[in-house]
């Protein structure tokens, strides 16, 4: 029984690495806790997004790449309004008309409000000239890379882009730069994205406004707030996050809101919790014992399945209070696969040990024992008590009445057909009644009742 509980640990551990529906469907019970329990909380003071939409391109001559001149009176504006940073999440990365570009960078640099402007390099697959272009128009700024860290299973941002280095210099992500600008410490690595519950599903987490609105907004709506500039736009930029696995297409969001989630969550300090290795080891080996716990009791294959899906019920259910009222994220499929696992093996384990009893009783018993005697056994093999008991028995002794003279007068060939018909016979007369062939002696047979099964009428036999 410990081995089958060791290697269903063992197999726990082993299988998302070589089967990744296993760590999708992991994934995926985290996202669904993300998304569906995680408590809601206000509207965020701090963030404000302004987005490039279809309505704002409409305003321009051209789509792509965006007319700078615009962009230009878009920063100015923001500027004039108080803002404590802005964010700029869109690339530099080739050149447009020579006036414009020269105008926004020479705004970028004049601004009172810090700014941070996006980066990227060949793993978004910008070409060696566009790396260099960017290079050269955003040196001197505040850096910070666009990328976001997708799970490559499914494709869902589930982390924290923590930056890179290049040529000694230490550049984070966009997010990570943003607040560093305010003082604050960009993650040191990689860290587990904890997005920010909206109020209600009609209010976004972040406050949102089209780019080409801003100059006439009211500056109070900026005032003190940091401002995140980027694309929403349909086919654009967009990323899958936990939210998809409870609303489908509307978890699908823009990558400068998803820069508002880590934004968010630096300035507050926010940490995803997880067990430890240790404590999930733990997990698998309680839920694995409990699966063989099942397993080992003596009750019918439905019973087994009701107490196995309460378990996998309960412990999902403990799993999202735990999330929602201690931010603790727990394992979920393993473990519940740990409890499959372990319960599966040790019923096919012990049904197989059973069904080898049951044949040993049947081919052990079968020559001594009515049918109805060893079928009874088969059920209750306890009734079998190997150390010997006392109870009271009653026999029956037969034998052939002169015998020996019988045999002095006929041939072998006579008497061995004429014996076994005898026997025969008898054995058969006596398992009708019950009874337990105990030994055969040339012509004399011996039977019991009572033995090894309870016959409360035996003395009536």
């Amino acid at each position: 029984m410990v081995l089958i509980v060791i290697i269903s640990i063992i197999c726990v551990v082993v299988l998302p690495r070589i089967l990744p529906f296993v760590q999708i469907m992991e994934s995926w019970t985290r996202d669904a806790r993300m998304a569906a329990l995680t408590s809601p909380q206000e509207q965020s003071d701090d963030i404000v997004i302004v987005t490039i939409t279809e309505d704002t391109l409409s305003t321009l001559a051209y789509r792509s790449p965006l007319d700078r001149d615009f962009l230009a009176q878009v920063l100015s504006a923001l500027d004039a309004t108080g803002a404590r940073a802005i964010g700029l999440d869109i690339l530099f990365d080739q050149p447009t008309e020579p006036a414009k570009d020269e105008n926004l960078r020479h705004t970028i640099l004049n601004l009172s409000t810090p700014l941070v402007t996006a980066i990227a390099n060949q793993d978004s697959g910008l070409t060696q000239s566009q790396q260099a272009f960017l290079s050269t128009y955003t040196r001197g700024l505040k850096l910070g890379y666009a990328n976001l860290v997708k799970d490559r299973n499914d494709g869902v941002v589930r982390w924290i882009y923590p930056g890179k280095e290049v040529k000694g210099n230490a550049i984070p992500g966009l997010a990570g730069a943003v607040h560093s600008a305010l003082g604050g410490r960009p993650p040191d690595g990689t860290e587990s994205l904890v997005y920010r519950a909206p109020p209600d599903s009609q209010t976004p987490a972040f406050r949102s406004y089209q780019a080409h609105l801003v100059s006439v907004l009211p500056k109070e709506w900026f005032r003190n707030r940091i401002v995140l500039i980027g694309a929403d736009l349909p086919l654009e930029d967009r990323h899958r996050t936990p939210f998809a696995a409870t609303q489908g297409t509307k978890g699908v969001l823009p990558g400068i809101t998803i820069h508002a989630h880590a934004l968010s969550q630096m300035m507050s300090n926010l940490k995803l919790h997880e067990p430890s290795h240790t404590h999930k080891i733990i997990y698998f080996i309680v839920l694995a014992a409990l699966g063989m716990v099942i397993a080992v009791i003596n009750f019918s294959l439905v019973i087994k399945t009701i107490l196995f899906a309460t378990l996998v019920v309960s412990y999902v259910f403990v799993s999202g209070l735990l999330w929602r009222n201690g931010g603790l994220m727990v394992p979920v499929v393993a473990p519940i696969l740990a409890l499959g696992i372990s319960m599966g093996n040790g019923i096919a384990y012990f049904g197989q040990r059973d069904r080898k009893l049951k044949k040993f009783i049947r081919e052990a018993f079968s020559l001594y024992l009515a049918p109805t005697l060893v079928e009874r056994l088969i059920d209750d093999p306890s009734r079998l008590q190997v150390g010997g008991e006392q109870r009271e028995l009653t026999y029956i002794f037969t034998d052939i009445a002169n015998f020996t003279s019988l045999t002095e007068q006929c041939v072998p060939s006579q008497l061995v057909p004429l014996l076994n018909a005898y026997i025969n016979a008898m054995t058969k007369i006596a398992s009708d009644h019950g009874a337990t062939l105990d030994k055969i002696i040339g012509d004399a047979t011996v039977f019991f009742f009572n033995a090894p099964v309870d016959q409360p009428d035996h003395p009536a036999k």
